[in-house]
């Protein structure tokens, strides 16, 4: 709660008077002409505890972005983020997982087919390791 936020609950009730002395008069006394523009009006912001947690996030996240690009403008370099890319399995890594996917439950970690796997994986020449294989056993093996 700020300032603002004071000055308007406690100016609501009067508001809310003069709105309603303003509907009698429209509506029930008929002395002036209906205009129905103002009569759901409130002078208070009402918040959800949800609405407020994104609100949050969104602005450490801009706070974070702003500190970023100041240390960057300092150095005079240009703000550049990499972009996250997916792992392709290549045809000669699939080759060497197929017999894996045929068992039903993954082997052991320390079974010699595993460490055979892993040992052709990388003279492949890319990184893996036992979670990224058992990842790709878990989506890609026989039921």
């Amino acid at each position: 709660m700020n300032s603002e936020g004071f000055l308007r609950l406690f100016s609501c009730y009067n508001l809310g008077i003069i709105r309603l002395d303003s509907i009698l008069q429209q509506d029930i006394y008929k002395t002036e002409e209906r205009n129905v523009k103002g009569h759901c009006t409130c002078n208070i912001i009402s918040y959800k505890s949800q609405n407020l947690q994104i609100e949050k996030q969104g602005k450490k996240g801009k706070a974070k972005v702003n500190d970023s690009n100041n240390n960057n403008n300092d150095n005079g370099e240009e703000n550049s983020t990499k972009p996250v890319y997916r792992r392709k399995t290549s045809k000669a890594e699939k080759n060497i997982l197929e017999h894996l996917l045929f068992f039903s439950s993954f082997p052991d970690d320390d079974s010699n087919l595993i460490n055979n796997i892993l040992e052709n994986l990388n003279n492949e020449g890319t990184e893996w390791d036992l979670p990224r294989v058992k990842k790709y056993w878990s989506n890609y093996h026989y039921r």
